[in-house]
Formats: C-alpha cells, structure tokens, sequence
C-alpha cells in the first residue's frame, strides 16, 4: 500500500519490486541512472505513483 504524502502516492522500491516482478537493486540502480525518476528520503528511495506510471509507459 503505497503512501500518501499531500495528496501524492509514495512507494518504496521494496514495494515495487514486488508490484513489477523486479528485483530491489536492478530498480535502486534505475534511480540512481535516472530510468526512474525518484527521490531519496533518509536512506529509502520513494517513487511518485505520478513516476512510476511514466516509467512503465517508457518501457512499452
């Protein structure tokens, strides 16, 4: 379930990695390259639900 910061759906790449049957450090690696635009708080990756969405349509 993601979370919900403002208004803004927020998921942790653990969480993603479930969703899209990818592994935690192949979508950690995408962050830091910038395939998927996310921000890092304390020590977690966050992705908008706003990025994940045009990721997943950048990769069709």
């Amino acid at each position: 379930m993601p979370k919900r910061i403002s208004g803004i759906e927020l998921y942790d790449l653990q969480e993603l990695s479930k969703k899209l049957g990818v592994h935690f450090v192949t979508l950690e690696r995408y962050c830091r390259q910038g395939k998927i635009r996310a921000q890092k708080i304390g020590r977690s990756w966050q992705v908008s639900g706003e990025n994940l969405k045009a990721f997943i349509n950048a990769e069709k």
